[in-house]
């Protein structure tokens, strides 16, 4: 399973997970239709780097 830990690293350091944070639409993030979108986006490109990493 995968710590938050390691969620949070590569939030802080990761260039790619911090452009695709970037993108998201400050205004519209209040919205819940916006939310579960961006929240996928973010779970998607976290999986990606992690299984990167690990493979």
């Amino acid at each position: 399973m995968v710590s938050r830990v390691e969620y949070k690293q590569l939030i802080i350091h990761d260039k790619d997970v911090r452009k695709v944070i970037g993108k998201f639409n400050d205004k519209k993030i209040d919205k819940k239709f916006f939310q579960n979108r961006y929240r996928k986006k973010l779970q998607s490109i976290l999986q990606q780097k992690l299984n990167n990493n690990l493979a």
